[in-house]
């Protein structure tokens, strides 16, 4: 009987063992992705949500009269940035008159679209001799 429950003790520490043995491994699982998560905002992406946070911080205090120009240029430069980073693209757009008709241009107006998007603009490239 003994034997038995010395058995089980061994059993019970292995298992503790393996128990304590994990949770170091799960512990840099989390901080390993933790890293990840902080490591896909980028640069460009922060500084713009710091740009344009500084600029509704300076509506909010001051009113839209006191904006400067050089504050939305700061703005435009860090969309700028991140457009070029995330290599986004403009919308295509296929002209219905006038004297581009039926052609299929770049829509500056329209809102950005990521680049595997079907309706994504693509460049033509000019490489014939």
């Amino acid at each position: 009987m003994a034997k038995n429950t010395f058995l089980k003790w061994i059993e019970d520490e292995a298992r503790d063992y393996e128990r304590r043995k994990a949770v170091p491994k799960k512990k840099k699982e989390e901080q390993s992705q933790k890293k990840e998560e902080q490591s896909q905002i980028s640069d460009a992406v922060l500084k713009l949500v710091n740009v344009t946070k500084e600029l509704t911080r300076n509506i909010e205090e001051c009113g839209i009269r006191y904006i400067t120009y050089e504050e939305i240029n700061r703005v435009e430069d860090a969309i700028d940035a991140v457009v070029e980073e995330t290599k986004l693209a403009h919308q295509t757009h296929t002209c219905d008159s006038g004297e581009h008709k039926g052609q299929t241009l770049r829509a500056f107006w329209s809102d950005y679209v990521r680049p595997d998007h079907p309706e994504a603009f693509k460049e033509k490239s000019n490489d014939r001799p």
